[in-house]
Formats: C-alpha cells, sequence, structure tokens
C-alpha cells in the first residue's frame, strides 16, 4: 500500500493526538478541567499608592487562600489614576532616588525627552517606558529590558520617519553603560 505525504502527515496527528487524549501531563497542557484551569476569586485585595498590591485568592484547586504581593503594571496604574482610584498622572512618582545612579539615568532620560520637543509625532512610547523602568529603581530588570527599548525606539523611528539624533543615541548609551556597571 502506497502512502502520500499528506496521508502519513494526517495519521501521524491521529495517532498523537489519541496518545495526548490518555496522556495525563498532556491534559493539564491542554488546559482539562482541574489542571490549572480552575478560576481564582479575589477575597480581599489591597492596592497602595505606590502601585504596589497584596491579595488573598483562593480556587477550588487550593486548601486554603493564597497570598500573593507585586506590583501593578504600569497600563493598570494608569487606568487607576485616570478613573480617580489613585493620585497621580499615571506614572510611578519619581520620589527620592533608590540608588546614586538614579540621578544620572533621570538626567539622561531628561535629556532624551528634550531631543523630542517639538517632534510632530510626540514622545515616544519607548522613551516613557525608559522613564518608569528607571522611575521604577528595578535596575536588574531594566538591564533585561534595555535592549527591548531600544528596539522599540528605532522602529518608532522607522514607522514615523522621524530621524533619530545623535545625542539620543549616545545618551542612550551612557545610560545603558551606567546600568551594566551597576552592581
Amino acid at each position: 500500500m502506497k502512502l502520500t505525504k499528506a496521508e502519513l502527515i494526517k495519521i501521524i496527528k491521529e495517532e498523537y493526538e489519541a496518545v495526548m487524549e490518555q496522556d495525563p501531563q498532556a491534559m493539564m497542557v491542554r488546559g482539562a478541567k482541574g489542571a490549572g484551569r480552575d478560576p481564582f476569586s479575589v477575597e480581599k485585595i489591597r492596592i497602595n499608592p505606590d502601585g504596589t498590591f497584596k491579595a488573598r485568592l483562593k480556587s477550588a484547586q487550593l486548601e486554603k487562600p493564597l497570598r500573593v504581593a507585586g506590583d501593578l503594571d504600569h497600563n493598570s496604574l494608569v487606568l487607576l489614576r485616570q478613573a480617580g482610584a489613585l493620585e497621580g498622572d499615571g506614572r510611578p512618582p519619581r520620589g527620592k532616588p533608590q540608588h546614586p545612579a538614579h540621578a544620572a539615568m533621570m538626567e539622561g532620560v531628561d535629556a532624551i525627552k528634550a531631543n523630542y520637543e517639538g517632534v510632530e509625532e510626540g514622545l515616544p512610547p519607548a522613551i516613557a517606558e525608559l522613564e518608569d523602568a528607571v522611575n521604577a529603581g528595578d535596575f536588574e530588570k531594566l538591564r533585561d529590558e534595555l535592549t527591548n527599548i531600544w528596539n522599540a525606539l528605532l522602529k518608532w523611528h522607522q514607522s514615523t520617519g522621524a530621524r533619530l539624533q545623535h545625542s539620543t543615541t549616545t545618551t542612550f548609551n551612557k545610560i545603558n553603560t551606567v546600568v551594566r556597571n551597576l552592581d
């Protein structure tokens, strides 16, 4: 009996699906009921003005409520502040520097922002993201995200056709150097 390539692929897919239906781990990956798909409900949540939160979650899979804590993402902060639930303009508070290098990095961010004053397209979202990351003071995360922020800035310039100024590049490199040299 001769099989075409398409028929062979179809048979392999059918066999694979049959095996996956019987495998408990595969059921979990697919999201079978009770395997990580049960919804969580929030018993209590407390959001602080600085964007941190604490919550108590419960689920059918948990024996007792689970306590979690963390930082709200930037979009959630903006939405809460726009709705009047939190004070501020949607950005994390600048406050006092958390690290001696904070002032140098903010000086660089301000210099980059100055390069976009009067630009018809406005401030690139990547610069606002850079400012938020520096203000947050999580320099390890900033170190990991700096390349993505730079790439987003380059894509913004490509899509808008706005000219990338040399001083933006050099200042961004200075910020990168400061972040990389932190211990």
